[in-house]
């Protein structure tokens, strides 16, 4: 935890986790490649590719997803926007 109270590592980590789940899933039907070309990092088509017995979000749960995988699929948890930071963002 930061000294502010936030921190965006533990969602950037949680994120990868995620990734990595739902594209091994992929990988027993789909080369390496085409998993990488289909999805790239964008969580929220993943999640919304499996098989709906895979799904085991909440509703609140696909939300946050939903609003993490805005930064994660950018790669923006790992290269910050010199802006952002300057603002506080």
């Amino acid at each position: 935890m930061s000294p502010n109270g936030f921190s965006p590592v533990p969602y950037f980590l949680l994120c990868g986790a995620i990734e990595l789940a739902i594209k091994a899933k992929f990988l027993e039907a789909l080369t390496q490649a085409e998993v990488k070309k289909k999805f790239g990092h964008d969580l929220e088509k993943m999640y919304n590719a499996l098989d709906n017995s895979d799904k085991i979000l909440t509703a609140h749960e696909f939300d946050v997803l939903r609003q993490a995988n805005s930064i994660y699929r950018g790669k923006n948890f790992e290269y910050f926007d010199p802006e952002d930071a300057l603002t506080g963002f």
